[in-house]
């Protein structure tokens, strides 16, 4: 009976061989770079959707305040190729406020109508360039870029108006965006 035991307690203390430990490491390198693929894909997806949905929401903000005559008071936000001036100027400053990320990456197009009335259509458009956290997904998202538009309906007029205006596209394309 003591024989049988000690055997079976020997059989369980027993080193994994050479053979064993060695399969294992090649599995552990074909498996470790794919996992920290799919987790560096998962930050980066998870911020790049963060920002796509603060973009959403604060162009649907600076929008709601455009359509009822509050363009906000900075005119002195950054940006890049703008000739914007009086209310088109201070809406792009508030639209790049309302987003809250970096300004200077921001860009803005306001799209006023050729009758600026009630009723008439206002247009706020964005671009915020994707940026990867982690050097592993730059390859597949780098120099795209995240794109809002909110479309809304004039509700009350300013006297000074409105004009279109807009910085130089990420993409260098705001055709998208009419």
């Amino acid at each position: 009976m003591r024989s049988q035991a000690n055997a079976t307690a020997h059989a369980t203390n027993r080193r994994p061989s050479r053979d064993t430990r060695g399969a294992a490491l090649v599995e552990a390198a074909i498996v470790l770079p794919l996992l920290l693929m799919f987790v560096f894909g998962v930050v980066d997806f998870g911020a790049i959707y963060s920002n796509r949905t603060t973009v959403n929401q604060g162009v649907r903000d600076a929008a709601r305040q455009g359509i009822v005559a509050n363009f906000g008071t900075n005119t002195s936000c950054p940006t890049t190729g703008s000739t914007a001036t009086g209310n088109a100027q201070r809406l792009i400053c508030l639209t790049k406020e309302r987003i809250g990320l970096n300004t200077t990456k921001t860009r803005v197009r306001v799209v006023a109508p050729a009758t600026y009335a009630v009723g008439q259509q206002l247009i706020v458009c964005t671009e915020f360039p994707m940026e990867p956290i982690t050097p592993l997904t730059g390859q597949f998202i780098s120099g795209d870029a995240i794109r809002a538009k909110a479309t809304m309906r004039i509700e009350q007029i300013s006297a000074s108006g409105i004009t279109t205006a807009g910085e130089t596209a990420i993409t260098n394309d705001w055709t998208w965006c009419a």
